[in-house]
């Protein structure tokens, strides 16, 4: 007999899903990828990609915000569809918007008479949620926000 998933099952799934891997979830539950896909489309929770970029945000404090709004302004691009590059000559800062807000980022080539430099970068999605977190301390890169309208954040 098959197993009937509630939503408190649902519930559960979406928690793990901020912080876990969907195989982690699948392992300790002892059942396929799918059925967790299924039962949390069944409840109206959002699809894995979108828990993914939802998570961690929440941590951030108002004066980390601010000061990623300051970096992004200053030494930022943001690209239409959301995704933001920062380029930056400390490893620190770099490591750093990597360990809060997620993303990459990868030593550039290094090249003859020049300084080491790093870039950052943040996909579409969890660009767009990023950015509307921090729109009321940008400055600059204000306005370009509203090229960003079109997209759902």
């Amino acid at each position: 007999m098959a197993k009937r998933y509630n939503e408190q099952y649902a519930k559960d799934f979406f928690e793990l899903c901020k912080a876990n891997r969907l195989i982690d979830i699948s392992n300790k539950y002892n059942i396929p990828i799918s059925t967790i896909r299924r039962v949390l489309r069944r409840y109206n929770y959002p699809s894995i990609k979108m828990i993914r970029a939802y998570a961690g945000y929440a941590e951030l404090t108002e004066a980390e915000l601010g000061y990623i709004a300051g970096i992004i302004d200053g030494e930022g691009y943001i690209h239409k569809n959301g995704m933001i590059l920062i380029t930056t000559t400390s490893l620190e800062l770099a490591e750093w918007l990597a360990f809060k807000c997620g993303g990459k980022y990868k030593a550039r080539v290094l090249l003859p008479h020049r300084k080491q430099s790093y870039s950052w970068r943040l996909s579409c999605l969890r660009g767009r949620r990023l950015l509307r977190l921090i729109s009321t301390y940008l400055i600059i890169k204000k306005p370009c926000l509203d090229i960003l309208e079109p997209y759902p954040i």
